[in-house]
C-alpha cells in the first residue's frame, strides 16, 4: 500500500480546445471522480483573465480543485484556443481513463506528460 505523500504522480496536458469557465469546472468535477480522488467540500477557484484592475494576463481562464489527495488545475487560453490541464496527486490514478475523457470533452490532445516525483 502506498503512503500519502510519499510520491506525486503527474500528469501534463496540452489540449487543442477551450471550454467556458462553468463548463470546464463541470468537466473537473468529472476528471476528480474519474480519478476517484475527493475534494472535501472545497469548491474550485477561477480566474479569468486578463484581471480587471490591471489589464494583465491572456485570455482565458485558470481553475485549481484542491483534492485531499492533492490538486487539479485547468489554464485556458481563448486566444491560442488551447488548455492546459495539471493533475497532480500522491495516489496513483488511471491517466487513460481521465485522458480519454478529456479528448471526448474538451478536444484532441496535443502534448502530454506523466511524471512521479
Amino acid at each position: 500500500m502506498e503512503v500519502l505523500g510519499t510520491n506525486l504522480h503527474i500528469l501534463i496536458l496540452k489540449i487543442q480546445g477551450v471550454l467556458p469557465l462553468e463548463e470546464m469546472k463541470a468537466v473537473l468535477e468529472e476528471v476528480v471522480a474519474l480519478a476517484g480522488m475527493r475534494t472535501g467540500g472545497i469548491k474550485a477557484q477561477a480566474w479569468t483573465y486578463p484581471l480587471d484592475d490591471s489589464g494583465t494576463g491572456g485570455v482565458g481562464n485558470t481553475i485549481v480543485q484542491p483534492l485531499v489527495e492533492s490538486f487539479l488545475v485547468s489554464d485556458d487560453w481563448v486566444d491560442l484556443g488551447h488548455t492546459f490541464i495539471v493533475f497532480a496527486s500522491c495516489r496513483r490514478y488511471s491517466t487513460r481513463v481521465i485522458i480519454e475523457y478529456l479528448k471526448k470533452k474538451v478536444g484532441p490532445i496535443i502534448k502530454k506528460r506523466r511524471v512521479t516525483v
